[in-house]
């Protein structure tokens, strides 16, 4: 509706994201809010697919628990050399223990550019404390930044503003 409001000229097709026929677009910049803690993603052909040939060296993301960082892995599949990858994850993702493989596997590549705690309520689909984290080909240090008072409150959801922004870029 938002193109035909704006007189834009786009085609829109529907893909599987794991699909053979995607693995060739690349992007300045990909985002990503994946649904928190899917398990059954990996049992996918068209995942194992994906994983055998793009990540042939993370024989990690076919485990079950993977679910969260395979749409981390995907985003950065789609990343233009230069380009950037931002993607949602739960806090699981990021401080639990049976996450450390996946999270030292971008780190280790210098693949991780940025992880940011976002303020609670941010998300009307939860409550919790969510991460944005922010990929980028050879980035050779991490930024941490706790962002959980930035933020507008409201009565049901938070909203960070442009000013919120201008002091997590730093």
């Amino acid at each position: 509706m938002r193109m035909a409001c704006d007189d834009v000229n786009a085609g829109i097709e529907h893909f599987d994201m794991f699909s053979e026929v995607t693995w060739g677009d690349k992007f300045d910049k990909v985002l990503c809010e994946p649904p928190f803690g899917v398990r059954k993603l990996p049992e996918s052909m068209l995942v194992q697919k994906f994983i055998s040939k793009k990540f042939p060296d993370f024989p990690e993301l076919s485990l079950s628990m993977a679910g969260d960082w395979l749409f981390a892995a995907r985003a950065v599949a789609a990343m233009k050399d230069g380009g950037r990858a931002a993607v949602i994850l739960p806090p699981s993702a990021i401080i639990g223990a049976a996450s450390e493989p996946y999270r030292r596997y971008f780190i280790q590549r210098n693949l991780s550019e940025a992880v940011v705690e976002l303020p609670i309520r941010i998300f009307d689909h939860t409550g919790v404390v969510t991460y944005l984290v922010v990929f980028k080909k050879g980035s050779e240090s991490i930024k941490m930044v706790r962002s959980g008072d930035l933020c507008e409150k409201g009565r049901r959801n938070n909203v960070i503003k442009e000013e919120h922004i201008r002091v997590i870029r730093g």
